[in-house]
C-alpha cells in the first residue's frame, strides 16, 4: 500500500486554488463535462479540469454544506444542509428540497445507472428512488440497505452495480448488491479501519483517507480480486490453475531444485511450493508505512532471495535464505541508500552482482561485496532486461532429473485385513527420480479426500462386501500422473456377532484380600441401581463382555469387589452399546529383540513385531507406520510388523541414544551419542522427502539424555546437565531457539509480569533425565517429568507452573528408566536387575492403579489417537457438486477439528443464459445459499434459477473459510414448471 508523497491533506490539493478550504469538504465530478464539484463551508465551486484550472461560485449558502454527489445524467447536483438533502441545477443553482430527514446524513450518492440516490448516516444507509427533471412527492420514501453499523463509509461502483462499505466494527469490507443483499464474500481488511473517512475502489485500485494522508492499496481481497499463478508443460498446452494470491503479483521466480516459488506484491514477499501447496510469507511491510517492494531475484550459487524495499526517501536490499526442506531463515537487510532508486519490478543477480534499472532509465548495478554501485547507459532508457543463466542440476545429477510420475496400474490395486479394518494398497510410482511423490487418495463412497506420503490408505468400519470407488493421483510439486479409478469391495465376511465389552480398575483399596468381583447387567432398567442378572468373577478379571448382543439395545452395567467380609459399594451404572465406544489404552513396549503392543486393561500382548537391538520407538497412527531406533540404523513395519523398510542408506555415524517422532510435520528426530566435537547431536529425518539422509539440526557440548516433541507448536524438548544439575530445554523448531525451563539454578525474571505467578523456580526440582510430553488434549499442554526423590512433577509448555502429580514411584534403590502419559494415567518403568516393573498411576489424583512385571523392558509409550491429536484448521475441500433429480448433492468436507458452521454454495452462468438479474457477466460466481448440512451428503434444492450453470462449494467453520471444491460439470437448472 502506497502513500502519496508528503503528507497530503485536503488542504493542500487547492492551495493553488481562489478560495479557502475549511474542515468540511465535498467533492464530485463529471467526466464528460471535466469538472469538479467541490463543497467548501457553505460554498459549492465548479472547477475547470484541464489546463487553465478555472474555477467558479456556483451556489452560495448561509449554512453549512456537509457533503454533495453530481448526477450527471441530468447535470444535477445533490447536497446536505443540516437535516435536508437538496438539488440544483449546475448551469443554474435554484435549490429545491428532495427530502427532509430527522438527523443529519455524513454521505451523499446521486448514481443514474440505477436510479437511485443512497443517503449514507454515520450508522446505516438508506437508498430512494433518483428523481427525474421534476420532484414527486410519492418518491421520497427511504429503503434501508445497512443498519445498526459504526462509523460507516460506502462506495458505490455502478458498472457492477454494488456497495462497498466499511464499518468501524472490525474492520470489515462488505460487498453487497444495491439493494442490501449479501454478496458472501465480505473479508478482513488487515488494518485498522476505525479511522477511515473515505474509501474508493476504482480500476482495481483502493483509495482510502483518515482526512490527513491519502493511500493506493493494490493489495486485492483475495475471494473478490485474486491473482492466479498458472502452469503448463512444455511439451503440452495443457494449462492449470495452481493458486490464487491475495494481491496483484509483481514478480515471480522459481527455485526448481527445492520446488519452490516466490513473488512479490506491493507490500509482501511469499512463497509456496511450486504446485501452490504450503504457502507462507516471509515479508510484510506494514499497512500505510509508506514503503513498497519491487523486483525479485534468486541467488543458486549461495543459495539466496534478494529483493528492494523503497519509499519516498531510502532504497534498501534485503535477503533471505532459500527455503530448505520447509525450514525458511531471517530476513536481513544488506544494503541500504538515500542515492539509489528504481522505477520497474525488475530485479537480477549475476555472479555477485545486483542489477535493476533506476530512475533514469539506466542499469543500476551493485557489486554485493565491496558494495560500489555503477550504472550502465544505452542512449536510451531501458523498460526490462534479463540476464541469461546455466541452470543448475540437482547434486548428483548430470541431466534433468525425472519428476513426473506414471500412473498407478489399476490392477496393483490389493485390499489388507478383513471388513472391519482393511488397507488399501497399489503399486508405489518408482520412475521419479528426484523429490518426493505424493498420492491423491479419493473415494466418494467412503467420503474420504486426502494426500498420502506412502502408497496405502487403511480404513474402519465398512460392512462386509461393501462396493466403494478409489481414485488415485500420484504428484509430486513439479506434476502429476493421470489419476487412476478402480471399484473395489471390502472382504467378505460370515454371519457377524456383536460384542459389548466393559472394564474396570482395580479397587483403590482393598481392606483384606480381594476374592472377586459381582457383574451386574441388564438392558431393561438403567437405574442407579441395577437389579438384573448378575454373575461372579475372580478377582484377577477386570473386564466383562457381552456376545451376541442386540445392536438395537443399550447395556447397562454395575461392578462391586468383595472380600470375605463382604462387598463394596458399587460403581456408578455404565451404559454401552455396538455404537458407544471408550478408549482403549494400549502401550508400545520396548524390549532388547522385540516390540509389543499391550493391552493395559486385560494385561495382554495384542500384537508382537520382532526387531532386534531396539532402543527406542515410535510411530505415526494416520499412516499405521512404526519406527525403530536400532543400534545402527532406523527402520519402519506397517503395525502388523510387515512391510519393513530401512530408512537410511548406511549405518548411524554413531551410538543412537533416542527418538521422537512428529507425527504432524513427518519427520523423526534422532539423539546420536558422541561426534566430533560435540557430546550429543540432534539429527533428523523428513519422511515426506524422497531420499534417506539424515540432516544435522543441532549439536551440543553437554550430553544430552532424553529427547520429546510436541508437533502442535514445534517445539522440541531435551534435558542435559548444567553444573551438576540437570536442565529441562524447550527447542523452538521455527525460529531454531533454546530456552531452559526448568532446572535448579535458574532465576525468574520478575519483570516480566507472566512471570510473578511462576513457581517452578521456587520449588527447587532437581531432574533425573526422565520427561514425557503430554500431547492428548484431556489438559492444556503439559510437561511430566521425574526426580532423584522419586517423584513426578508436570508442568506447563514454558516452565513455569509446576505441580506434584506423584509422590512415590514405587522404589528408592533405583530410578526410573521411561516416563509417558496419555489422557487418563501416567507409566513409568523402574528396573531391578532385569526384572522391570511397569506403574500405571491415574493422572489427576495420582494414586497408582496397578503393575505390571516384565523382565528386560526398555522403554514403553503410549499408544492411540488420543495421544497423537492433529491440529484444528479450516474445513477440507468439500466433494464435487452433482444432481439427482434437479437437487444440487456434495459431499461434505472434512472439519479437520473444528465443527462446520456453514457452506456456502456458488454459481456461474456460462452461456448468458439466466433469469438471475444478479449476473452480469460469464465469469461471475454468484452466492446462492449459505446454510448448515447435518448429513454425509448436503443438498440444495434450486427455486430461482433457470440456465446453464457451473456449481462450486466451501465450508466454514470457527477457524475460518476452507478451499472451494472442483467446479462441477454443466448443470442444468430450470424453475418449477419448465420442462
Amino acid at each position: 500500500m502506497k502513500q502519496f508523497q508528503g503528507q497530503i491533506t485536503k488542504h493542500s490539493l487547492f492551495l493553488s486554488f481562489p478560495f479557502a478550504c475549511s474542515n468540511g469538504l465535498g467533492i464530485s465530478g463529471d467526466v464528460r463535462k471535466k469538472e469538479l464539484y467541490i463543497s467548501e463551508g457553505p460554498h459549492i465551486w465548479a472547477l475547470s479540469v484541464g489546463s487553465s484550472n478555472h474555477s467558479r461560485l456556483i451556489y452560495r449558502s448561509d449554512r453549512f454544506i456537509s457533503d454533495l454527489s453530481a448526477d450527471w445524467l441530468y447535470s444535477k447536483l445533490y447536497f446536505v444542509v443540516d437535516k435536508q438533502v437538496l438539488r440544483c441545477d449546475v448551469r443554474n443553482c435554484s435549490t429545491e428540497v428532495v427530502i427532509s430527514l430527522a438527523s443529519s446524513p455524513v454521505k451523499i450518492v446521486a448514481d443514474p445507472f440505477s436510479g437511485y440516490l443512497f443517503i449514507g448516516f454515520m450508522d446505516s444507509l438508506y437508498r430512494m428512488a433518483l428523481p427525474g427533471l421534476l420532484l414527486e412527492a410519492e418518491n421520497k420514501s427511504m429503503e434501508t440497505i445497512v443498519a445498526n453499523t459504526s462509523r460507516l463509509t460506502f462506495s458505490l461502483n455502478p458498472y457492477f452495480r454494488r456497495l462497498i462499505y466499511i464499518s468501524g466494527r472490525g474492520g470489515t469490507v462488505h460487498h453487497i448488491f444495491l439493494d442490501g443483499t449479501e454478496m458472501g464474500m465480505n473479508s478482513l481488511l488487515p488494518f485498522d479501519t476505525a479511522s477511515i473517512q473515505q474509501v474508493v475502489y476504482s480500476c482495481n485500485l483502493w483509495v482510502l483517507t483518515n482526512g490527513k494522508q491519502v493511500y493506493i492499496a493494490e493489495e486485492y481481497d483475495k475471494q473478490l480480486y485474486p491473482t492466479e499463478i498458472f502452469r503448463m508443460p512444455l511439451n503440452s498446452e495443457v494449462i492449470t490453475k495452481v493458486m490464487d494470491v491475495a494481491g496483484k503479483i509483481q514478480d515471480l521466480q522459481l527455485d526448481p531444485l527445492q520446488g519452490y516459488m516466490y513473488w512479490t506484491t506491493a507490500q509482501s514477499v511469499e512463497y509456496a511450493r511450486i504446485n501452490g501447496d504450503h504457502p507462507g510469507l516471509l515479508e510484510k511491510l506494514p499497512n500505510f508505512s509508506g514503503k513498497q517492494i519491487s523486483g525479485l531475484t534468486l541467488d543458486f550459487d549461495l543459495g539466496a532471495l534478494y529483493w528492494l524495499t523503497q519509499d519516498n526517501i531510502r532504497l534498501e536490499i534485503n535477503q533471505v535464505d532459500l527455503i530448505w526442506k520447509g525450514n525458511k531463515g531471517k530476513v536481513k537487510k544488506i544494503l541500504s541508500s538515500d542515492s539509489l532508486k528504481t522505477s520497474q519490478h525488475v530485479l537480477q543477480y549475476y555472479f555477485g552482482k545486483l542489477v535493476w534499472i533506476n530512475e533514469e532509465g539506466d542499469l543500476q548495478i551493485v557489486e554485493m561485496g565491496r558494495k560500489q554501485t555503477v550504472h550502465l547507459s544505452s542512449g536510451m532508457p531501458f523498460i526490462t532486461f534479463a540476464v541469461v543463466h546455466q541452470k543448475p542440476l540437482p547434486d548428483g545429477l548430470s541431466d534433468c532429473p525425472v519428476v513426473i510420475p506414471n500412473p498407478v496400474p489399476a490392477s496393483s490395486f490389493k485390499i489388507q485385513g478383513n471388513s472391519s479394518w482393511i488397507c488399501i494398497k497399489w503399486e508405489s510410482v518408482r520412475s521419479v527420480n528426484y523429490g518426493m511423490v505424493y498420492y491423491r487418495f479419493e473415494s466418494q463412497a467412503l467420503l474420504k479426500i486426502q494426500d498420502l506420503n506412502a502408497p496405502h490408505y487403511c480404513v474402519s468400519g465398512l460392512k462386509p462386501f461393501k462396493e466403494f470407488d478409489v481414485t488415485v493421483k500420484p504428484y509430486t510439486y513439479w506434476g502429476s500422473a493421470t489419476e487412476t479409478q478402480v471399484t473395489l469391495f471390502s472382504p467378505e465376511a460370515g454371519v457377524m456377532n456383536m460384542d459389548v465389552e466393559f472394564r474396570w480398575n482395580v479397587p483403590a483399596q482393598i481392606n483384606g484380600v480381594l476374592r472377586g468381583y459381582t457383574v451386574y447387567y441388564t438392558t431393561d432398567n438403567c437405574s442407579e441401581t441395577l437389579h438384573g442378572e448378575a454373575l461372579n468373577v475372580t478377582a484377577e478379571v477386570t473386564t466383562f463382555s457381552l456376545t451376541n448382543v442386540d445392536p438395537a439395545k443399550t447395556y447397562c452395567m454395575q461392578v462391586e469387589g468383595f472380600t470375605d467380609a463382604g462387598s463394596s459399594s458399587r460403581t456408578r451404572v455404565r451404559m454401552g452399546n455396538v455404537t458407544v465406544t471408550g478408549t482403549v489404552p494400549y502401550l508400545l513396549t520396548v524390549k532388547d529383540r522385540m516390540v509389543t503392543i499391550f493391552d493395559v486393561d486385560t494385561g495382554q500382548t495384542v500384537r508382537k513385531m520382532l526387531v532386534s537391538a531396539v532402543i527406542h520407538v515410535g510411530y505415526i497412527l494416520q499412516t499405521q507406520t512404526i519406527y525403530y531406533l536400532t543400534e545402527n540404523l532406523i527402520l519402519s513395519t506397517a503395525l502388523n510388523g510387515k512391510d519393513r523398510t530401512q530408512l537410511i542408506e548406511s549405518i548411524l555415524c554413531s551410538a543412537p541414544k533416542g527418538m521422537a517422532v512428529d507425527w504432524i510435520g513427518q519427520k523423526i528426530y534422532v539423539l546420536l551419542d558422541k561426534q566430533e566435537n560435540a557430546n550429543s547431536s540432534i539429527y533428523v529425518l523428513d519422511l515426506e522427502l524422497q531420499g534417506t539422509k539424515l540432516e544435522k539440526l543441532l549439536s551440543s557440548s553437554q550430553n544430552i539424555y532424553s529427547i520429546g516433541v510436541y508437533p502442535k507448536k514445534s517445539l522440541l524438548f531435551w534435558t542435559q546437565p548444567v553444573s551438576g544439575d540437570i536442565i529441562l530445554v524447550s527447542y523452538s523448531l521455527s525460529e531454531r531457539l533454546p530456552r531452559t525451563l526448568i532446572g535448579l539454578h535458574l532465576q525468574v525474571d520478575h519483570s516480566v509480569p507472566e512471570a510473578i505467578d511462576c513457581n517452578c523456580t521456587t520449588a527447587k526440582l532437581h531432574l533425573d533425565g526422565n520427561f514425557a510430553v503430554d500431547a492428548t488434549d484431556s489438559e492444556p499442554e503439559r510437561l511430566f517429568f521425574t526426580t532423584p526423590d522419586h517423584e513426578v512433577w508436570a508442568s506447563d509448555l514454558n516452565g513455569c507452573i509446576c505441580w506434584k502429580k506423584i509422590n512415590f514411584t514405587g522404589a528408592t534403590d533405583f530410578g526410573t528408566t521411561s516416563l509417558t502419559v496419555n489422557s487418563n494415567a501416567v507409566y513409568w518403568i523402574t528396573r531391578d536387575g532385569d526384572q522391570s516393573t511397569v506403574y500405571m498411576a491415574d493422572k489427576f489424583s495420582g494414586k497408582v492403579i496397578s503393575e505390571y512385571q516384565d523382565s528386560s523392558l526398555v522403554a514403553v509409550m503410549t499408544f492411540g489417537e488420543e495421544s497423537q491429536p492433529y491440529p484444528a484448521g479450516v474445513p477440507g475441500k468439500p466433494g464435487t457438486p452433482y444432481t439427482v433429480h434437479d437437487v444440487i448433492n456434495w459431499i461434505k468436507a472434512d472439519d479437520n477439528g473444528n465443527n462446520i458452521t456453514y457452506y456456502i454454495l456458488q454459481v456461474q452462468n456460462f452461456k448468458n443464459e439466466t433469469r438471475l438479474q444478479n449476473f452480469n457477466n460469464s465469469d461471475e460466481w454468484i452466492t446462492v445459499y449459505q446454510g448448515s448440512c447435518g448429513s454425509n451428503i448436503c443438498t440444495w434444492r434450486n427455486q430461482h434459477l433457470s440456465g446453464f450453470y457451473h456449481v462450486r462449494v466451501v465450508a466454514v467453520n470457527g477457524i475460518g473459510m476452507g478451499e472451494f471444491s472442483e467446479t462441477s460439470g454443466e448443470i442444468i437448472m430450470k424453475l418449477n414448471g419448465e420442462k
